[in-house]
């Protein structure tokens, strides 16, 4: 029997969840919602001894009211309950008993979520006790109420503007989850890993001293990472996968060595629809993979002398190849093969990064291509 998946939850239930855990004892929080249609909704969460019930409100009698809140600019404003706009005169009164009429004790907040402007209320008490020093009794002046406004609005929108980056965190979760579960972290078949290792600990050095921690991959995920479609996707992956392992160690401050799984490695897919394969281009007679394996050729000298931090001459990625060639070699190579070079480029978009971008023969090609295009 499968289970059926929790939905995420949108960051103002998010939000409306997590404020009596900022601010203990909270009486009451509401956030309405309207959208640029003019549709609205509501949720409330209401005290109930030590437990908060969540409740769905009616709006559809707000409309007008909700119009005019959409207009405002993102801030906030000190209330008293009987100003906020979804009080009845039954439930203003029962506010009235507990707080002064005078006393502007409910917080609006007013954020923007794309099209939709979500707005807060916290019912806050007339003292100190919600923001845990409960033995000063006097009341909030207005130097302290403007401060804490002030603070709440930047916490909520720096909250909302976060809350893309949870979901890409939720979503690499949800990815790593399924490669374990479907054991894609095993044991694979790889190359010499010398030079993989080598790069990816320069990467993870870099990575990680941001936030002053190393960042090491384990042997499976030294192996995984090896399977890399290319360059791209191999940095892409470790990128994401350094992000990941930091995220799930947020709460250890004292660790200072963070270990990325295999999992943590997910890679795009290597085919896209409406693109060719990288193996699934005509041979043409043998040609067209002679002229691949050239590129490739050209290509792991490129990353070698990236690596060691040479240039991308012709000279020295000839002395690279499988079989030292010159540099007027690799020129007069690329001449004679430039229509399945130029096919082969156009058909695997994500192959051949290094030298697409740093080496000029190759460059110098694409370029004159593109000028002959322009004239044409």
């Amino acid at each position: 029997m499968h289970q059926v998946p929790q939905p995420i939850l949108a960051p103002r239930e998010l939000l409306l969840r997590a404020w009596p855990d900022i601010f203990p004892g909270l009486d009451r929080v509401v956030v309405l919602s309207v959208g640029a249609d003019g549709s609205s909704d509501g949720l409330e969460l209401l005290r109930k001894g030590q437990q908060y019930q969540l409740n769905e409100l009616m709006t559809a009698d707000l409309a007008a009211q909700l119009r005019l809140i959409a207009r405002e600019q993102p801030g906030y404003l000190w209330l008293t309950p009987g100003q906020v706009p979804f009080e009845e005169e039954s439930r203003q009164q029962r506010q009235l008993d507990i707080f002064s009429e005078e006393q502007h004790v409910v917080m609006q907040l007013r954020v923007k979520a794309g099209r939709q402007t979500d707005c807060f209320y916290l019912y806050f008490r007339g003292d100190q006790s919600n923001f845990g020093v409960s033995r000063l009794q006097g009341q909030l002046d207005t130097a302290r109420k403007a401060l804490i406004g002030t603070l709440l609005f930047r916490f909520t929108r720096f909250f909302y503007q976060s809350s893309g980056q949870f979901k890409d965190y939720i979503q690499q979760f949800t990815d790593v989850t399924k490669q374990l579960l479907s054991g894609q972290n095993s044991e694979s078949q790889n190359p010499p890993l010398s030079w993989v290792d080598q790069w990816s600990q320069d990467q993870l050095k870099q990575l990680g001293a941001a936030r002053g921690v190393q960042l090491r991959l384990s042997k499976a995920a030294l192996e995984r990472l090896a399977t890399a479609p290319d360059y791209r996707a191999a940095k892409s992956a470790l990128e994401q996968a350094a992000r990941f392992a930091l995220m799930l160690n947020l709460s250890n401050e004292e660790q200072d060595e963070v270990l990325i799984e295999a999992p943590y490695l997910v890679f795009p897919a290597v085919s896209e629809p409406g693109r060719l394969a990288t193996n699934s281009l005509p041979a043409a007679g043998g040609r067209m993979e002679k002229t691949r394996n050239f590129l490739d050729q050209l290509e792991d000298a490129a990353a070698e002398l990236a690596r060691q931090g040479e240039d991308l001459t012709g000279a020295m990625v000839g002395k690279l190849m499988e079989r030292p060639i010159t540099a007027p070699a690799i020129t007069d190579a690329l001449r004679k093969n430039k229509k399945r070079i130029l096919l082969l480029l156009e058909q695997n978009p994500q192959n051949w990064p290094i030298i697409r971008q740093y080496f000029r023969p190759l460059i110098n090609l694409l370029e004159r291509e593109k000028e002959l295009r322009q004239i044409g």
